[in-house]
């Protein structure tokens, strides 16, 4: 059996292991039914015949139909979808590819409709990619249609007939009876959608915004025919079909079969319990007219009122509004308020970007030779440098920090100075620990640091208040005028920013904590002492060792060229884990309060040792 394209009607060619198939004739890449049942085939290509013949709510039923036999058929979904949004499909001058349009405009998007969501959660592959791109492309054509439709202003009366004669190509009756019934209507200042002169100046591909916008607003439809055929031919069905919808939903729309050379029997089913009007009766048309007054109740223009007094009277109605417009442009746009903010002075900003570019310079200068000197540089980098990241990376984003609040607002300048006391504690902290611990000392960068960090922690400054007009809502401008008077009192009685009391004691107890830190002579370690037994390290470093076993926990490192004092000797030859049983382990004090085993290396022929040299105090 073979599948008919949904966009041409041509044959379709399946692609192998999917639900795809493409186009003979119009190449269109399109979803397939998953089935092999020859009724629903047949059904479906039907379904797609009547579609693309414009007549929707056959080609629904018969996708329904398939449903019924089969629940699980994506493509009947998916088919009742292109019906309820009018899909067809047209050549596209651009690319000669088809492209859908729509013929029913609706509010909700397909996107978001039931049937959509169902074909999402069971589609997938190559057919779940065909179905969302070809809904997005929908919804966008949508979304234009509704767009345009809500720019038109609205109508009083929609004209529904049939404009062309299949058999000779030119015009209907019905179109030159719906003529004259327009031509009267307009005269008493109706506005009446009639396509042939409404949309004489559009394209087909375009009539939909147009048609759905005359649709959704007018208040009577007069539906005109002449014969069965061409009141339910596709279009005229189209259109009183979609307005008996809205019916349903909006009680105050009325439609009126309006038929000549027919009688009411022969009206279309879905008429039967409308009052219609027959145009075969002298003086039809004009009680027609009469029935839409009262029922739009609406009052016709009085051809007696004079050109001149109309156009005096539009005027009027036209200042009216813009007087109104510039009352409530007027509103929003409020009155005038001074807000007063508070400023830091340039002296100030300007002193205090110094006193921090010459803290950063320190830091650089800390960073680039070396933070503290040490007698062993290599102890330095082995100690220190991962500590120096995690201080100095710390401390820079709090100077920075504290800087930037110190002129935002007094407010905040009260943070700025506990942040540069946090700086100047956390750094204080690791000096100590560092100059106790490793008997280094301290350097003119780091004394630079603590002394312009506490001139920016105790420095005050007057500040200034900057008015500034700006617009507020009536409602509010008199709250706000009384806030800002408020704040401009509280400024002027106390233009200072002081500093926290607690930030002068801290400051004070740092300074003092710093003075005794330099103060404080550390027991010195890895000088030579002749009246001490010492070892000098002959390499370039030694493992200090816990106990006195190659095995041992490694505790520290002993560098070249240094002497440390010997509290004990262990020989090896009583230690199972020794390299060389000549050889010596020495107890020492590596670091200050620090006791530690390190071996003395292997022995040599002159009785020298590899690692070490012993040197004994002088008597």
């Amino acid at each position: 059996m073979t599948f008919k394209c949904k966009m041409c009607g041509g044959d379709i060619e399946p692609i192998k292991g999917t639900n795809t198939g493409k186009c003979l004739y119009c190449k269109s890449t399109m979803t397939l039914p998953n089935s092999d049942n020859e009724k629903i085939i047949n059904l479906y290509n039907r379904a797609n015949e009547l579609r693309q013949s414009n007549e929707f709510d056959k080609a629904q039923g018969l996708y329904e139909s398939i449903l019924n036999l089969d629940n699980t058929q994506l493509e009947a979904q998916w088919g009742i979808l292109l019906c309820k949004y009018g899909v067809e499909y047209v050549d596209d001058p651009k690319t000669n590819k088809k492209i859908p349009t729509c013929h029913k405009a609706n509010k909700e998007s397909i996107l978001t409709t039931q049937e959509y969501k169902h074909i999402i959660k069971n589609a997938y592959g190559k057919t779940l990619e065909l179905y969302e791109k070809e809904a997005k492309e929908i919804n966008r054509i949508q979304k234009e249609i509704l767009e345009i439709s809500e720019k038109e202003s609205p109508y009083d009366i929609f004209i529904c007939y049939k404009e062309t004669d299949e058999k000779n190509g030119g015009r209907t009756k019905d179109s030159v009876i719906a003529q004259e019934i327009y031509n009267e209507l307009t005269k008493l200042n109706y506005k009446v959608f009639f396509s042939r002169i409404t949309l004489e100046d559009k394209i087909g591909s375009e009539y939909e915004p147009y048609i759905y916008s005359a649709l959704k607003t007018s208040k009577v439809m007069l539906v005109i025919g002449t014969s069965q055929k061409n009141m339910n031919s596709v279009w005229v069905k189209n259109e009183w079909s979609r307005y008996l919808d809205i019916m349903k939903k909006e009680k105050n729309k009325t439609l009126i079969p309006c038929f000549y050379g027919m009688t009411a029997a022969d009206l279309p089913d879905e008429f039967i319990l409308l009052q219609g009007q027959d145009l075969n009766k002298i003086g039809a048309i004009q009680d027609l007219i009469r029935g839409i007054t009262k029922i739009i109740k609406k009052t016709p223009r009085n051809e007696e009122i004079s050109d001149e007094l109309l156009n005096k009277f539009k005027e009027m109605l036209k200042q009216e509004e813009e007087l109104k417009r510039k009352e409530q442009e007027e509103e929003e746009r409020g009155v005038e308020v001074k807000i007063y903010k508070e400023k830091c002075p340039k002296s100030y900003s300007i002193i205090t970007f110094l006193l921090s570019a010459i803290v950063a310079t320190f830091y650089i200068i800390l960073i680039s030779n070396s933070v503290f000197v040490s007698n062993n540089q290599i102890l330095y980098i082995k100690l220190l440098s991962s500590w120096l990241v995690i201080i100095f990376g710390t401390t820079s984003i709090l100077y920075f920090v504290a800087y930037i609040l110190g002129f935002s607002s007094r407010k905040k300048r009260r943070i700025s100075k506990y942040l540069y006391i946090i700086n100047l504690f956390i750094f204080l902290l690791f000096s100590v620990f560092i100059y106790k611990e490793y008997n280094l000392t301290f350097n003119s960068s780091i004394l630079g640091i603590y002394i312009f960090t506490i001139i920016l922690i105790l420095m005050n400054s007057k500040w200034q208040l900057k008015a500034e007009t700006i617009l507020i809502k009536k409602q509010y401008a008199e709250e706000i005028k009384q806030l800002q008077k408020e704040e401009k009192k509280n400024f002027e009685e106390n233009p200072h920013t002081k500093t926290p009391i607690i930030a002068y004691i801290l400051a004070l107890v740092l300074s003092i904590t710093l003075i005794f830190t330099v103060l404080m002579k550390p027991k010195v370690i890895g000088v030579q002492n002749t009246n001490e037994n010492q070892i000098l390290v002959t390499i370039d470093y030694i493992n200090v060792r816990k106990n006195p076993d190659s095995s041992s926990q490694k505790q520290g490192y002993i560098f070249s060229e240094s002497y440390y004092n010997v509290l004990d000797i262990v020989s090896c030859k009583n230690i199972d884990n020794c390299p060389d049983k000549d050889g010596l382990w020495y107890k020492i004090e590596y670091i200050p309060n620090k006791i530690g085993y390190v071996y003395s290396g292997n022995k040599s022929q002159n009785g020298e040792y590899t690692y070490t040299k012993y040197i004994p105090k002088r008597k």
